[in-house]
């Protein structure tokens, strides 16, 4: 029993040490990153106004243009859309005037052969 005790005192302990390495390594990893953090603001602090400026102004540039690409895209699917409608239109009345042309040609032979 004695034995026993000592070795789930050993495990215990063991775990115990395992969970302390993992939080410093946790906490090391987050002073990480909170020191990255600062050093992100106190750039971002340093920018001129004009700098920022400048940044703010690409980034519209940049959503514009995308406007703009998407724009594009739009417009040559409702011209892509329109001209297979008006191909449509065309061969339906390309269809209805054969049928027409069938049915007075069946006319004109049924009238050559009644004649």
């Amino acid at each position: 029993a004695a034995q026993a005790e000592r070795e789930e005192k050993q495990e215990a302990a063991a775990r115990a040490e395992a969970a302390r390495v993992d939080a410093a390594a946790t906490a090391e990893a987050a002073r990480e990153r909170a020191a990255t953090a600062e050093s992100a603001l106190a750039g971002a602090r340093s920018l001129s106004l004009e700098e920022r400026g400048a940044e703010a102004e690409a980034a519209w540039q940049q959503q514009v243009d995308a406007l703009r690409s998407k724009l594009t895209l739009a417009e040559r699917r409702a011209s892509a859309a329109e001209a297979a409608r008006q191909a449509g239109i065309l061969e339906q009345r390309n269809a209805q005037h054969q049928a027409k042309q069938s049915v007075a040609n069946a006319r004109a032979t049924a009238a050559e052969e009644l004649a």
